[in-house]
């Protein structure tokens, strides 16, 4: 597990501007091909790992969350990028992330997109179903079309290549060693001053998992929700992960995003520093 990775990449390597994009369960980092298209548009180059035991990622015998967390140490630790998004699984990892961002490092803005932080037995019990017999039996492109309509057809091969390509050991180990489903304990303790957290959820009533009651009692998290979208934000929304992220806290308004994203919580960052020069 200590192999770097390898990554998809999108844009220009001397661009001002660097994101890191890390996909979720059961999927590759191709997941991130429309938000990662957009962000090229505003002068960022970006780079979406492909997290052990997903896609071409390396294999291990033993796989554990903290395993996944170190395998993404060395996108932080040297150069840290400008902005960092991660979606449902790999969100949970960016958040185990957050604190080997060095407080000397320029400033970066941490998207978190629909996370699964809390998980009631049920839920946990259809999830691991859900995961373990979508990589045991992919259910293929053409059921993703049905299930997800708005999908595009390379969306929802890219998700049923995701199910092919994933170690079935992995997916085992993860619901194994995580029984209840808690990872409210990484927003605990306060991420560093130069680094400020969104967290942007689906809507429940299309099969979001995040709601934000679960982040309420942490005063360093902004929690904003988009309408209409289920959990597959990057696929169905891109843009909406865009504007939330390059947009500075100080103009996080609805006037300023798009009418869909609603803000949940505004959190109190007065004494953060410099944090507005992390989004354009």
């Amino acid at each position: 597990m200590n192999t770097l990775s390898p990554c998809s990449v999108w844009g220009n390597p001397d661009a001002p501007k660097r994101a890191l994009l890390v996909h979720g369960f059961t999927c590759t980092s191709q997941i991130w091909c429309h938000v990662a298209q957009l962000l090229v548009e505003q002068g960022y180059y970006v780079v979406a790992p492909e997290l052990p035991g997903h896609g071409i990622g390396p294999r291990a015998s033993e796989y554990s969350f903290d395993a996944l967390v170190k395998a993404l140490i060395p996108y932080v630790s040297h150069a840290c990028p400008d902005l960092i998004i991660g979606h449902s699984l790999g969100g949970l990892i960016t958040l185990g992330l957050i604190h080997h961002i060095s407080a000397e490092s320029r400033a970066v803005h941490v998207v978190i997109v629909d996370p699964p932080l809390d998980l009631t037995s049920e839920q946990l019990n259809f999830y691991r179903v859900l995961f373990t017999t979508a990589v045991r039996e992919p259910p293929g492109t053409e059921a993703y079309t049905k299930m997800f309509p708005t999908w595009k057809i390379s969306d929802a091969a890219w998700k049923a290549f995701g199910d092919e390509l994933c170690d079935p050991d992995l997916v085992d180990a993860l619901f194994d060693q995580h029984c209840p489903w808690n990872f409210k304990h990484l927003l605990k303790q306060a991420p560093p001053e130069n680094v400020r957290l969104t967290i942007l959820a689906g809507d429940l009533d299309n099969g979001a998992v995040y709601y934000s009651g679960q982040s309420a009692e942490f005063a360093h998290v902004t929690a904003m929700s988009v309408k209409g979208v289920s959990h597959w934000i990057p696929l169905e929304h891109p843009k909406a992960i865009v504007d939330v992220a390059l947009t500075p806290l100080s103009l996080a308004t609805r006037e300023k995003l798009d009418e869909r994203v609603v803000i949940d919580k505004v959190s109190n960052v007065t004494n953060q520093k410099d944090l507005t020069c992390a989004s354009p």
